[in-house]
């Protein structure tokens, strides 16, 4: 097997990693878990649409854009939530 097949297969290998890590914690990541989480299925989704492109599998690598810009998207939202001053409500 090719080393760029191998690097590929690394990268999903990874997000395989996270996924499991994740199921494990049953979906509850503090801030630095979920961001390397998210990191990592950014890996594995990197990894799954270069071999994708690279096999002409149009429909496949379509899917893997979606995964990828939803899961920067969850990224981008669960940083901005944990950036927002924490607001105290009074009971009257």
């Amino acid at each position: 097997m090719e080393l760029g097949k191998l690097a590929l297969y690394a990268l999903m290998t990874a997000q395989i990693i996270a996924w499991v890590w994740f199921q494990s914690k049953g979906g509850s990541l503090n801030y630095r878990g979920f961001m390397l989480f998210t990191f990592c299925m950014l890996l594995g989704q990197t990894g799954a649409a270069i071999e994708s492109f690279g096999s002409s599998a149009w429909g496949t690598f379509g899917i893997q854009i979606v995964f990828f810009f939803s899961t920067v998207f969850g990224g981008i939202t669960r940083f901005h939530q944990t950036r927002k001053p924490a607001t105290i409500q009074v009971a009257n």
